[in-house]
């Protein structure tokens, strides 16, 4: 086997690894089985990731219904050093099922599908991190659907 193979099994095995830690963290901070942890939160993240060729862009909010927009990503090969890349769709619906997320997930640009892939786990880790990173502007859970004034 050629080295860069191995390498490209670390590095996937590495994004795997430290968006399931994103995955927990969001999760254990978002909801505590009693909805008290989502207190102070963002809610809203975004960020684009370019790698080469590849751009994507991510956008998470934390808002307790899960929906996955996954467009732009065509890709040329089955796998990525024994990922199959149909997994990456599959992946993030098990995420924002899980999460109760809203996900839209584009790719702008890209060619390789290991860019592709990898440009994605980075986008969603980064825009999760800001979603649920605390604002002390926020008083509460951010939301507006309790908000009588805007009825």
């Amino acid at each position: 086997m050629q080295p860069h193979f191995f390498m490209m099994n670390a590095r996937i095995a590495l994004l795997l690894q430290e968006t399931t830690y994103f995955v927990f963290r969001i999760v254990g901070r978002y909801d505590d089985g009693k909805g008290n942890d989502q207190a102070g939160i963002t809610r809203f993240g975004a960020a684009h990731v370019p790698m080469d060729e590849s751009l994507v862009m991510a956008a998470v909010d934390l808002s307790g219904r899960p929906y996955l927009a996954f467009t732009g990503f065509t890709f040329d090969v089955p796998a990525v050093g024994g990922f199959d890349t149909p997994l990456a769709e599959e992946f993030f619906r098990a995420l924002v099922n899980e999460a109760r997320c809203n996900l839209h997930l584009r790719c702008l640009a890209g060619g390789n599908a290991h860019h592709m892939i990898e440009a994605a786990f980075k986008a969603v880790g980064r825009a999760l991190r800001e979603a649920v990173s605390l604002d002390p502007r926020v008083k509460g859970v951010p939301s507006t659907k309790n908000d009588r004034r805007l009825k």
